[in-house]
């Protein structure tokens, strides 16, 4: 048996386990670290430890099969299991299906003769005994038209396809197991792909058996009922179109531009979506991306069919954002699987990556279409679009509120609406306020820091010229001029007899009048760039205080608005999550009173 497809990552040598080096020991200390969540470190250890042995004690006694205890192992780490490249090997896949519907106990192990005997009752081929009407007679006809351009479902005049048997028996047994589905069209493609998938695994031998129908039959049970197939199935369809509503949504945030453009053409997700959802792409996608597809489905549930969709849509962005209405419809039609059907399971995986789908983003999708379908509600006497109706089948074979029941629900509503549209208008007041006043404070701050800027060049050229003109100086009077400290203090003395100044000389300095001059007069440009320089540099200190007030104004202002707009979003929040759950409320009180009169007029 071939093992899991895992990528291996090489391990550095303070990785490696003592049986895959035997001379590498492991500290006898490591660093404590605090664990971010659950049981201790040692607990956690113990655990590690205790594990391995429960799982052998299984398996010696035959309680758990090594499938069952692999795949275990595996799905407690969801990041081991997303280091899957290639998804399942062929040779597993079956186990693989089989075990998720046991996890969901859609398969107990006293089922496992279900399928031949109660469903079917022994027959090997239901399609001889299928009526030609009723439900019977949709999977009649539906038969031929799955994959007819495959050979294993080929429609010949002559013989019957073994495809068309097994595909019978199962769509057939599947309607008795599940009978408030029955059957819906979109099922016989699912099953149909998986056959093929199933019997592409099995190409070295021979056709499917009895025990390979049943496989797909559990299969096909299991995700049922654990990815709610049920409502997506079931008449009238009221899970398709939730999924709709929410790749609606998904489509907004994740592909804007195309959205925008499919509104402005009038089309939403339910032209082309529908069948993708219905058939789980079964249609779409390639064979080997469909099991790759069904593997990570089993697991991942219902975000990775809007993945794929969204895939889907950016592949056929370039080709759909140049079509109106119609030319759109047509492409829909005519190009099914355009750029999607050449994908491999692995590129499609990949692709899927990019687009950011929680269990809990679906959840508030979801809440915000209930709430959205309460304002259709209260709105729909007023006028409403068919298009908007397949969002919300609540509405299905449901009269319109009459105006004496919604009347007093839209005046409470608007008296809350008034309530908090003053709250409202004091926030963007106060937003508005200070946003006035820090547009002023950063227009000081331009200011001050434009007075920063010219004071620190100031000071720049003028300690360049200082530096300059007193390297000159004693360039040219090398040993013969000296500054003022460093003469003695009865020499300035007897200079201050003078009426004019005279240059700093020695004893016997014996120069030129020209000279002297020369000295008096860099002497002077000295002490004058002295005095300018000093006052430079308080200049810049006057401006490096009135720049840092500046800052910190705009700062503290940012700051205020930044908490200010944060607490708006959140007294706005708060108001919807109230509004929602006063029109909530409302409407409960009038269903519950609809429900009690027809139960009063049925005694």
């Amino acid at each position: 048996m071939r093992a899991l497809e895992v990528a291996e990552t090489p391990r550095s040598p303070r990785h490696r386990r003592p049986a895959d080096d035997a001379a590498t020991q492991q500290p006898k200390s490591l660093p404590s670290t605090e664990p971010r969540q659950g049981r201790p470190p040692s607990e956690r250890r113990t655990a590690s430890k205790r594990l391995p042995r429960v799982l052998m004690l299984l398996l010696e006694h035959g309680w758990v099969s090594p499938d069952d205890m692999l795949y275990s192992v595996l799905l407690a780490s969801p990041r081991q299991y997303h280091r899957l490249q290639g998804g399942i090997d062929p040779s597993l896949r079956a186990s693989w299906w089989l075990y998720h519907a046991r996890r969901q106990r859609a398969l107990l192990p006293q089922d496992k003769s279900v399928y031949a005997h109660e469903l079917l009752h022994g027959n090997a081929n239901v399609l001889l005994t299928l009526a030609h009407t009723g439900q019977d007679g949709e999977i009649r006809r539906d038969i031929p038209r799955t994959f007819p351009q495959e050979p294993y479902f080929e429609t010949t005049s002559e013989t019957v396809r073994p495809g068309h048997v097994h595909l019978a028996n199962i769509l057939k047994a599947l309607a008795l197991r599940f009978p408030s589905i029955g059957y819906c069209q979109g099922m016989n493609y699912v099953v149909g792909k998986l056959l093929l998938v199933l019997r592409n695994d099995r190409a070295t031998e021979g056709d499917l058996t009895r025990d390979d129908e049943a496989v797909v039959f559990w299969t096909v049970a299991g995700a049922i009922e654990q990815h709610d197939l049920q409502s997506l199935w079931a008449p009238s369809m009221p899970g398709l179109r939730r999924h709709i509503y929410a790749l609606q949504t998904l489509l907004e945030r994740q592909l804007p531009q195309l959205f925008l453009h499919l509104r402005a053409i009038g089309m939403h997700a339910g032209y082309f979506a529908t069948q993708w959802f219905a058939t789980l792409f079964a249609r779409l996608v390639s064979l080997d991306a469909f099991a790759c597809v069904w593997n990570r489905f089993l697991v991942d549930g219902a975000k990775l069919l809007f993945r794929i969709a969204l895939v889907a849509l950016a592949e056929m962005q370039v080709d759909l954002l140049s079509l109106d209405m119609e030319g759109a419809s047509t492409y829909f039609v005519r190009h099914p699987k355009a750029r999607v059907g050449a994908l491999d399971g692995a590129s499609l995986l990949e692709r899927t990556v990019r687009y950011k789908v929680t269990r809990r983003g679906l959840d508030e999708i979801e809440t915000q279409r209930k709430l959205s379908f309460l304002h259709h509600r209260l709105m729909r006497s007023h006028g409403s679009s068919l298009d908007a109706d397949i969002f919300y089948p609540e509405l299905d074979g449901r009269p319109e509120d009459p105006p004496s029941v919604l009347e007093p629900i839209r005046r409470q509503v608007a008296s809350y609406e008034h309530i908090v549209a003053n709250d409202i208008a004091v926030f963007r007041l106060k937003i508005e306020q200070l946003q006035k006043a820090l547009e002023k404070a950063t227009q000081t701050l331009v200011r001050a820091t434009r007075s920063f800027m010219d004071a620190a060049y100031r000071v720049d050229e003028l300690s360049e010229w200082h530096d300059r003109l007193e390297h000159q100086v004693r360039t040219l009077y090398p040993g013969v001029y000296r500054t003022t400290a460093a003469s003695p203090g009865w020499y300035l003395r007897m200079l201050g007899c003078f009426e004019h100044p005279h240059v700093l000389l020695n004893e016997d300095d014996e120069t030129s009048t020209n000279e002297a001059l020369d000295r008096t007069y860099f002497r002077t440009k000295l002490e004058s760039l002295g005095r300018d320089l000093a006052h430079a540099k308080a200049a810049w200190a006057v401006a490096s205080d009135a720049l840092r007030w500046a800052q910190l104004d705009v700062d503290e202002r940012a700051l205020y608005k930044t908490k200010l707009v944060e607490q708006f979003w959140s007294v706005l929040r708060r108001n919807e999550s109230d509004k929602s759950a006063l029109l909530h409320t409302l409407f409960h009180h009038v269903d519950q009173k609809e429900t009690s009169d027809r139960l009063d007029n049925a005694t």
